[in-house]
């Protein structure tokens, strides 16, 4: 089925052409328009970041100006009262601190608690603001604020003696914290300290933020709290927010999916958090955070893609006509002309040319198809003339195989074949020389043809350089043309295969070249071989030597050992059987010829051991 229906657009440059142009226009303007798209989600997500960014700066400022500056103004105000200097001082704080606002209470600060201690940190007096409720005030008693203060730190906001930031209530309830000393004769008597929760102050300043807050304690950084609109919630943090924790930066921002209020309702939204210090004043104990929803940010996407859609539809329309009255007026009518033309070339009409009377490409391809024709023979020739140097190719080969394989003449009869198979290659007016390696200079061992003469091939100022395993090709005015091969065997230059041309026109053409390197590669594997092959036929011929020189040896010394052992034996059977009968003379002169003989035998072991 699918093949019947692209039968059609196989068949059809036109249709092809066609459809290749609107589909090359699908995707242009589909790019344009989905990078119109990602763009504009990118600004949207740029603005919600920048936004959110402005509103936890704010947020910040608030804190540490509005909070900060009003807790810390009011807690050096208290511990500069003379009744709490007395009461601090005296012998019992204990009880007389609480008795000193049993009847006149101190300043309250809206949603912070109030804490004084003695010298030492330990708490004395406790209070809440009313609008906080019954909140436990244990937790407050232990604020870093007050450590702070005793070891003589300064606020940034007033840069007076004392301490104030974000300070974690319990370890896990954020809160902003101030702490000022009381001071009696230059003496630290004890300390007044403010603690502000963060929830309740971000629920206090929500109008400046209008969106969701939050908190990440530093000691815990997986972790998120969410302090809304006075209902605090634990999360987990970003991973993307995460990270630019981790680097402790000043600010860090991304976009994520985060509850959007207390129902549980998610979305996408753009957090933006600042690091704040704790009381030290240096240390980062935290980041407030704001997380903006991104849906405000985002408008009508529905209505640009529509508009995109029917901008592309009309544009492709338009195309589509455009480009079917181009192809038929200027690529089919022509193509068809061109295709008539063709087919009488094809039928063995050769005089009739293929008009065309445009200047493009295809005016240009009837030109092509024309010359074409008129080649035909000369094409026919060049055939015929590759067809002869293929054969002088094969002819060549085989003369390097020849070559290659005469190694029982020896080396002299290999090195003159080689260079005799050098100059059927070279061609007529060349002639070659092969050169063996002797140290840092080449001897000549091999010339064709015999009576040539290729002069002192150290006169061609290139031709050291083969040393150095380059094909060297040079030509001089009036000397003709060299060229030499470098002969290898095992990566070491062992020889040269040179080839001398009286004239430069007759130098080796390049496919000659390349047969003349594998011939001298050859050439240099094929006179090892035959060098070894004549030293192992030397061999032999010595071991045969050796072999009849043993049998011989072995034939003398048995001879020679034989008569003297024949004498002994002979000997004492003579004197066993006679003993009895013979005088005493006798047997001695046979015992004194079986030791002659016995010496004898002696000195023959000994000449034949030295």
């Amino acid at each position: 089925m699918i093949s019947r229906l692209l039968a059609p657009l196989r068949a059809s440059f036109a249709a092809k052409l066609l459809v290749g142009s609107l589909v090359l226009a699908l995707i242009l303007i589909g790019g344009i328009s989905a990078y119109l798209i990602i763009s504009r989600n990118a600004q949207t997500v740029a603005g919600a970041l920048s936004n959110s960014d402005n509103r936890v700066s704010v947020m910040r400022g608030a804190i540490q100006q509005l909070t900060g500056t009003t807790s810390f103004s009011t807690a050096s105000g208290l511990a500069t009262q003379k009744p709490l200097i007395q009461a601090l001082t005296a012998a019992d704080p204990a009880t007389s601190v609480p008795q000193t606002f049993a009847g006149s209470p101190p300043v309250d600060v809206s949603s912070e608690v109030l804490l004084i201690t003695d010298a030492s940190g330990h708490p004395l007096y406790v209070r809440a603001a009313p609008d906080l409720g019954s909140i436990p005030l244990a937790p407050f008693e232990s604020t870093s604020a007050v450590t702070a203060a005793l070891a003589g730190q300064r606020c940034t906001l007033a840069e007076e003696p004392g301490a104030c930031g974000v300070d974690l209530i319990g370890g896990t309830d954020p809160s902003y914290a101030v702490a000022v000393p009381v001071l009696s004769n230059g003496q630290t008597v004890g300390v007044v300290a403010y603690v502000a929760p963060l929830q309740d102050q971000l629920t206090r300043f929500n109008t400046l933020f209008q969106f969701p807050t939050a908190f990440i304690p530093l000691n815990d950084p997986q972790s998120v709290i969410r302090l809304s609109r006075g209902a605090g919630s634990a999360g987990t943090t970003p991973s993307d927010v995460l990270s630019g924790l981790k680097s402790h930066v000043d600010l860090v921002h991304a976009t994520y999916v985060a509850p959007l209020d207390p129902s549980g309702t998610t979305g996408q939204v753009a957090g933006s958090f600042a690091a704040v210090t704790g009381p030290d004043g240096h240390t980062i104990v935290g980041y407030v955070g704001v997380e903006v929803p991104l849906a405000p940010f985002i408008g009508d996407e529905q209505t640009d893609e529509l508009t995109l859609v029917v901008i592309t539809v009309f544009a492709l329309l338009m195309m589509a006509i455009l480009i079917i009255v181009f192809v038929e007026v200027v690529v089919r009518r022509p193509i068809r002309r061109l295709e008539r033309g063709v087919k009488r070339i094809a039928d063995g009409d050769y005089t009739t040319a293929v008009t065309m009377r445009s200047r493009d490409e295809l005016g240009r391809l009837a030109s092509s198809v024309n010359r074409m024709r008129d080649s035909i023979a000369e094409y026919t020739s060049e055939i015929e003339q590759a067809r002869a140097r293929l054969d002088n190719a094969v002819q060549s080969v085989s003369g390097v195989s020849r070559a290659l394989t005469t190694t029982t003449g020896g080396v002299a009869a290999l090195q003159r074949e080689v260079v005799r198979t050098a100059v059927s290659i070279a061609g007529e007016g060349s002639a070659a020389a092969l050169l063996v390696r002797e140290g840092e200079a080449f001897e000549v061992q091999a010339v064709c043809p015999d009576k040539a003469s290729v002069g002192d091939l150290q006169r061609w100022d290139r031709f050291p350089t083969v040393l150095k395993g380059r094909i060297v090709r040079q030509t001089k005015s009036g000397a003709g043309s060299m060229l030499a091969v470098p002969m290898f065997y095992q990566d070491i230059v062992v020889g040269v295969l040179a080839v001398v041309a009286s004239q430069a026109k007759l130098a080796p053409a390049a496919d000659e070249e390349e047969v003349l390197v594998v011939l001298a590669n050859n050439a240099a594997i094929a006179m090892e071989n035959t060098r070894l092959y004549e030293q192992e036929k030397e061999t032999v011929h010595r071991l045969r030597q050796l072999d009849a020189m043993k049998t011989d040896f072995l034939s003398t010394v048995q001879h020679e050992l034989r008569t003297p052992l024949t004498a002994i034996l002979g000997l004492s059977d003579l004197i066993d059987m006679c003993w009895d009968r013979w005088d005493d003379a006798p047997k001695l002169e046979a015992v004194r010829d079986i030791q002659l003989a016995a010496r004898n035998l002696y000195d023959i072991v000994e000449t034949i051991i030295d």
